[in-house]
């Protein structure tokens, strides 16, 4: 059902735990991405759906194809919510 993991993508994340646990996020976010697409394609599920296109608004994707850019864009974002959250509320613009 599931397309395993690659050893490239699974050596990566071992790689970032080493690390710290934001880098291990920053490398598994773009894999969760692939597999939430392909569990809303297989399930038809409307809520999974909508949730890829919201990751791809986001990410500025266009026409369902990831750019590494696109990919890196949501890793980022997954790394910035792992912050404090008096530092991810500073870091929001003034209106």
């Amino acid at each position: 059902m599931y397309r395993q993991m690659s050893l490239r993508e699974l050596l990566r994340m071992m790689d970032a735990r080493a690390q710290d646990v934001s880098s291990a996020v920053h490398e598994m976010l773009p894999v969760f991405r692939r597999a939430l697409a392909r569990l809303a394609d297989e399930t038809a599920d409307a809520q999974l759906k909508q949730m890829i296109r919201t990751l791809e608004t986001y990410a500025g994707v266009k026409g369902g194809k990831w750019t590494r850019e696109a990919e890196e864009k949501i890793a980022r974002a997954g790394r910035r919510l792992l912050r404090p959250a008096s530092t991810r509320i500073a870091a929001l613009p003034r209106s």
